[in-house]
């Protein structure tokens, strides 16, 4: 509004020769005011435009300079509206021009200040969400957030009437560990552990814990996963074997694997306090560890109920009988790599089965949709 005072001016008094000062002061004082339109609706929209539009830093720069240097050459080429008759409009638009970079550039900092700040807080936050996902089940991941939300801190647990289990032993890792660094060690081990865990996100398995250089991953009905076909299991056991084979293959080592699979009720829920996880327990857990250590060295050796769900499941599916072939193991026990004697009851009952042949490309890893 002070500015808008200047606007208002009168017109120029043309004094005449032998006129005395106070002649020309009283015929001024007799002239009307007249408004200036064009200053008035300029420093309206300037001020207006400055302190309602949020400009970054150099936009504003270089919409004042371009102002300036523009009603400038309204002043010289059309003195009739020139907007500077007056020092104080040009000093003023200077002065709002230099208050809007300086809040300009403020609001910029502090926007770039909580754009870095958001970002490092998604990025704790994704990193937080791999660590959990690790850990324990995406479902069971969720259904512990819906606990929070409605105020129960009562850690989930789960029964599961069925559940296939598969665990790996590497053949040859010890002896191998035995003459190697400790760097080298972790690094194969590492190798061969992140091929398995691509096998997980393949056949839809939940890698449930490694031990040692055992790795334990299966599948049961939600929250465990989000389907439980004992195929993708078995599948993913022997893709396991095949990696291990194809890895010391290339590294030219004398280093294979064996893997068990069985299919039994188990119960899963998360332990510990300070290092949480969610851990799978039964009998189940025993016998998957028996299959394992009694397989022969590079195949997959499955109990006599995982092979019974297995031909249900490729019954229901419809799918093609050669899918696999297995061959029943006619001794009259079992035994470890060790030399230990043990008997068929404890691998489930007699017999178990051991993988001889299968067709994983003309398996289909998407659960049929049920009508």
């Amino acid at each position: 509004m002070y500015f808008s005072y200047a606007t208002l001016t009168k017109d120029d008094v043309h004094a005449e020769s032998g006129m005395t000062l106070l002649e020309v002061s009283d015929m001024h004082a007799q002239r009307s005011y007249r408004i200036q339109l064009w200053p008035l609706m300029f420093w309206i929209w300037y001020l207006a435009f400055l302190m309602d539009i949020r400009l970054r830093f150099f936009p504003a720069l270089i919409f004042i300079l371009v102002t300036l240097a523009f009603f400038a050459s309204i002043s010289v080429w059309c003195p009739t509206i020139s907007l500077f008759n007056f020092p104080l409009h040009l000093v003023g638009m200077c002065f709002a021009g230099v208050v809007c970079l300086i809040v300009s550039r403020m609001e910029e900092q502090q926007s770039r200040a909580h754009f870095e700040l958001q970002m490092s807080i998604d990025s704790v936050e994704e990193r937080i969400e791999n660590i959990l996902k690790t850990l324990m089940p995406p479902l069971v991941i969720a259904e512990i957030n819906e606990l929070m939300a409605v105020g129960d801190d009562e850690l989930p647990s789960h029964h599961y009437p069925s559940a296939t289990i598969a665990q790996s032993d590497l053949v040859g890792f010890t002896q191998l560990a035995s003459t190697r660094s400790p760097r080298e060690v972790v690094d194969f081990i590492s190798e061969l552990f992140g091929l398995f865990d691509d096998l997980t996100d393949v056949y839809g398995v939940y890698k449930i814990e490694t031990v040692g250089d055992a790795y334990i991953a299966g599948q049961a009905s939600p929250p465990l996963t989000l389907h439980h076909r004992p195929l993708s299991v078995v599948l993913f056991g022997i893709e396991m074997i095949w990696a291990t084979q194809r890895w010391a293959s290339r590294r030219g080592l004398a280093v294979n694997s064996r893997v068990g699979v069985h299919t039994g009720k188990c119960t899963g829920g998360i332990v510990g306090t300070e290092m949480q996880r969610y851990h799978i327990f039964g009998e189940l857990m025993t016998i998957v560890e028996v299959l394992e250590s009694t397989a022969p060295k590079g195949f997959l050796q499955l109990s006599r109920n995982c092979k019974e769900v297995v031909d249900q499941q490729i019954y229901q599916e419809k799918l093609p009988l050669e899918l696999f072939t297995f061959e029943a193991r006619a001794e009259a026990h079992l035994q470890t790599s060790k030399g230990d004697i043990v008997e068929f009851s404890e691998a489930g009952g007699g017999p178990t089965f051991i993988l001889q042949d299968c067709k994983p490309k003309r398996y289909p890893r998407e659960a049929p949709v049920s009508d």
